[in-house]
């Protein structure tokens, strides 16, 4: 049986002739297996204790007020043997000790999605857990505890969070890993999309936001497909010599996506990945620029609008890395969003001199750019031509453009 009971009028659930509870007394006794409750609770909620006692319940999907955290007080007992399946979304639980007994009483439990959420958690052991999303959360708890997760059996990892909230997830014994996406950002509220805070933060916070991401990066080595967001490969690139304090690789990852800032100094922290990547096959960047001015970020030329004020761009960006052909096994690149600027062909330079058995490189421009313009034309054709002259360490690579 399903259940899915919807109110999203505040005054529609206050008219209700029946407390929650009775309705909820009510589908328990029928066994209910799937139930979803979206409704607009009370700042202080306590939900009813047959929630959490329902044996049949396989699937249970809890989204509270969407402007506001409600604060949720769980019941003292628990009992969820056949519980598969949880999400939380705009919840917060204080209460350490009942968070981590409830989620031990879900023996069974396969996936968790916590969603904009202060779920005070320390150990969470979830044998059976498959797949994990924590998207913009406190879940570290109060005064930035460490959250520990076992789980032996996880397949896939989707972590979203804010820099400042001092994330500290320990997983634990996750060989099992197959896809983790990470993504930072700057404020929980800007989605990523608004990079002028970042240069606001002081040195020392950069270097701990840092070895936070570091921590996490080691955290998950085991995967075989990952994600990782623009504001990490910043945040690390800011902070170098921490590079070079870290020898763990990749050994079993296969592809891996990046939505870097292609600065030269971000180059640095994408040639460190690419090189504890031994086994990659597919590279896929997908280019981001910033449009704020006070950012920090270098606003590179295009390749055929090149002038007196524009960035240095005559230095080899390998100077000071050992790079000989360190890409053994990647076949196919991907790069998505190309304007065709200077910083895009020196970084094409590079991995076509390393890349020795590449196949495919696919090219994306960005259609944002007037295709018909006669100037956006000129520019793909003469980026296209400065390409196919670079050398490269893979004597049958094809370029395709879209």
């Amino acid at each position: 049986m399903v259940l899915d009971l919807l109110i999203s009028d505040v005054e529609e659930f206050t008219e209700i002739n029946f407390p929650l509870e009775t309705w909820m007394l009510g589908v328990v006794r029928r066994k209910i297996q799937d139930l979803l409750l979206d409704l607009p609770l009370p700042h202080n909620s306590r939900l009813p204790p047959c929630i959490f006692t329902c044996k049949s319940l396989t699937k249970l999907v809890l989204y509270c007020d969407s402007y506001k955290q409600t604060m949720v007080t769980l019941p003292k007992s628990f009992d969820l043997p056949n519980l598969k399946s949880l999400k939380l979304k705009w919840v917060s639980i204080y209460d350490t000790d009942l968070t981590n007994k409830f989620l031990s009483s879900c023996p069974v439990l396969e996936s968790l999605a916590i969603t904009r959420s202060f779920v005070n958690l320390t150990d969470i052991r979830a044998p059976n857990l498959k797949y994990l999303t924590l998207k913009h959360n406190e879940c570290h708890g109060i005064g930035g505890r460490k959250v520990r997760f076992y789980a032996p059996l996880l397949t896939s990892f989707i972590c979203e969070s804010d820099m400042t909230h001092k994330l500290d997830y320990a997983l634990e014994n996750i060989s099992s890993l197959v896809t983790c996406d990470i993504t930072m950002a700057v404020d929980w509220t800007d989605k990523e999309e608004e990079p002028g805070a970042y240069p606001k933060f002081t040195a020392e916070d950069k270097v701990q936001y840092a070895q936070n991401m570091m921590k996490l990066l080691k955290a998950v080595r085991s995967v075989k497909d990952l994600m990782l967001s623009r504001w990490l490969i910043k945040v690390m690139s800011d902070v170098p010599e921490l590079l070079d304090c870290h020898t763990f690789e990749y050994s079993n990852l296969r592809g891996l996506t990046l939505r870097p800032y292609l600065t030269k100094e971000c180059f640095r922290t994408i040639t460190y990945i690419l090189k504890i990547s031994p086994n990659i096959e597919i590279l896929c960047v997908v280019i981001n620029e910033s449009f704020d001015d006070d950012d920090g970020l270098p606003k590179y030329p295009l390749c055929d609008e090149i002038n007196d004020d524009s960035p240095d761009t005559s230095d080899d960006w390998e100077t000071g890395l050992s790079l000989p052909c360190f890409l053994y096994n990647l076949k196919v690149v991907r790069i998505h969003n190309v304007k065709g600027r200077i910083n895009e062909l020196k970084f094409l330079e590079v991995l076509l001199k390393n890349a020795m058995v590449l196949e495919n490189l696919i090219l994306y421009w960005d259609w944002d750019q007037d295709p018909g313009n006669r100037a956006v034309t000129r520019r793909m054709k003469k980026f296209t031509e400065k390409l196919i002259e670079f050398p490269r360490a893979s004597p049958y690579v094809t370029f395709m453009c879209f």
